[in-house]
C-alpha cells in the first residue's frame, strides 16, 4: 500500500536504483588551517525536476543550490556550502542530508582537520607552597597538531628548561613569576603569568622601636610574613589594642601610641599559620624626658648669660657722639676704654694706629635712651656724669 502514495516519478527512480537511493556524493578539502575560507558540495542524483530531494548541512554558513540534467531522464541536484573554518570544526563531521518525498533520508559525511597554533597557554601547579620547598609546574595547552617544544623564563630571562614540565627547588618569598611558551608548527604562544604564593614566617624588620615626645610614645612594629600575621602587643600584665594596623602587600605596620610613661618595656608579637615572631621595645620614661630638657634649660641659660654683657657693649660704643677729644683719665674710663677695646671693629682700628696710646671719646652731656638702666660698677657701663643711660634689651 505505501507504494501507491509515493509520486510516480519516485517509484520510477526506486525501481532504477534497485529499491533505493545513492547517498550524497560530497567534496571538501579535509585538512584546513583556522580561519581559511572553506566550500564543501553535497550532490545527489535523481529523476524528478519538478520535486527534487531536498539537501541540507550540519554546518551553518552560505549556502548556493544548483540543478543539473545530466541524461533525459536523471537530473544532479547541488547544494554548495562556503563557511570560515575554526578550532570548534577541528575533528568534527560535516554532515549532508538529502530528503525524499515520502520521508526517506540518505546522508553522507566527512570529518575536517583544521590545523592552529597553540590556545590556552597555561603554568598549572600548585598555587601555594612553604618557602624552602621544592614545586613541579607543567605548561598546558590546546593546539594541532600537539606542541613539540616548550620554552620557560620569567622576568630576567630564559630558563634552562625546554620540556613541558620545570622543576624548582628551595623556593624563595623572592621567587620571581613564570612563564612557559609553547610552539607547534602552527605557531608559538606565551602563556599569562603565575605567581607562586611562597608562604613565609613572620620577620620583624629593621626600623620598628618606640619614639617619643613630651607627652606621648609612639611605637611601631614592621612585620613581613605570608600569609599576612596577627600583631599584638603586650605588657606585663596583659595585652594592649592596636591603635593604627597598615598593609602594604605582605608586610603589615601596626602603630601603638599612648601617654608617656605607662611603661618601661612593651612587646610585639606577630603570628601566622608558618610561625611566629617576637621583639620587646625599650619605651622612654619620664625621668629621661625630664633629664633632656634640663640640660636644655642649662644650656640655654648659660648662652643668654654670655651674650648679655657683649650686647651691652656694643650698644655703649654705637650710641656715644664725639664733643671733645679728651683722654680718659678716671677708673671709670679706664674701664670703659677696656670694653671698647674688646670689640672686634675697635681692634682692627688699634692695629692701624701706630701711637701706643689708647685714646677713647668719652662724652657727658648726651643722652642714650632706653628701657633698662645700666647696672652699677658694670665695666661696660657708659660713663656721662648726671646723665643716665639706657639699653634696648
Amino acid at each position: 500500500m505505501w507504494i501507491e502514495k509515493l509520486p510516480w516519478c519516485f517509484l520510477i527512480h526506486c525501481i532504477w536504483l534497485g529499491g533505493s537511493p545513492d547517498p550524497p556524493s560530497l567534496s571538501v578539502r579535509e585538512e584546513v588551517k583556522v580561519g581559511e575560507v572553506v566550500s564543501a558540495s553535497c550532490s545527489v542524483s535523481h529523476s524528478c525536476p519538478s520535486d527534487p530531494p531536498l539537501l541540507t548541512w550540519s554546518h551553518s554558513g552560505t549556502p548556493s543550490i544548483q540543478s543539473r540534467q545530466q541524461t533525459n531522464s536523471q537530473w544532479e541536484e547541488t547544494l554548495t556550502l562556503t563557511f570560515r573554518s575554526s578550532i570548534a570544526d577541528n575533528n568534527q563531521p560535516l554532515v549532508c542530508t538529502a530528503a525524499y518525498k515520502g520521508g526517506m533520508t540518505v546522508s553522507s559525511s566527512k570529518t575536517i582537520n583544521v590545523k592552529y597554533a597553540p590556545v590556552d597557554v597555561m603554568v598549572e601547579g600548585v598555587s601555594s607552597v612553604k618557602e624552602g620547598d621544592t614545586v613541579e609546574l607543567r605548561c598546558s595547552s590546546d593546539s594541532n597538531p600537539a606542541a613539540h617544544s616548550y620554552r620557560w623564563h620569567n622576568s630576567r630571562g630564559p630558563l634552562p628548561t625546554t620540556g613541558p614540565t620545570l622543576t624548582l627547588e628551595n623556593v624563595t618569598r623572592l621567587t620571581e613569576a613564570l612563564y612557559c611558551t609553547a610552539i607547534n608548527t602552527e605557531g608559538q604562544v606565551p602563556s599569562s603569568p603565575l605567581n607562586l604564593n611562597v608562604e613565609y614566617p613572620p620577620e620583624i624588620k629593621v626600623g620598628s622601636a618606640c619614639t617619643s615626645d613630651i607627652s606621648m610614645v609612639t611605637c611601631l612594629c614592621i612585620v613581613d610574613s605570608e600569609p599576612p600575621s596577627t600583631v599584638e602587643w603586650s605588657l606585663p600584665a596583659g595585652h594592649l589594642p592596636s591603635t593604627r594596623v597598615e598593609m602594604h602587600g605582605s608586610v603589615a605596620m601596626v602603630t601603638l601610641k599612648r601617654a608617656l610613661g605607662f611603661s618601661e618595656t612593651v612587646h610585639c608579637h606577630a603570628n601566622n599559620t608558618q610561625g611566629n615572631a617576637t621583639l620587646s621595645f625599650t619605651v622612654p620614661t619620664n625621668d629621661k624626658m625630664f633629664m633632656l630638657y634640663v640640660s636644655i634649660g642649662i644650656t640655654a641659660f648659660v648662652v643668654v648669660i654670655i651674650l648679655i654683657p657683649m650686647s651691652a657693649c656694643l650698644l655703649t660704643k654705637k650710641g656715644g657722639r664725639s664733643h671733645s677729644d679728651q683722654p680718659v683719665t678716671s677708673m671709670q674710663d679706664m674701664d670703659a676704654a677696656k670694653c671698647a677695646s674688646s670689640d672686634p671693629s675697635t681692634l682692627r682700628k688699634k692695629q692701624k694706629d701706630t701711637s701706643s696710646e689708647i685714646n677713647t671719646n668719652y662724652y657727658t652731656n648726651d643722652h642714650l635712651y632706653s628701657n633698662m638702666e645700666a647696672e652699677e660698677d658694670d665695666p661696660c657701663e657708659c660713663y656721662g656724669g648726671d646723665d643716665a643711660v639706657y639699653g634696648n634689651m
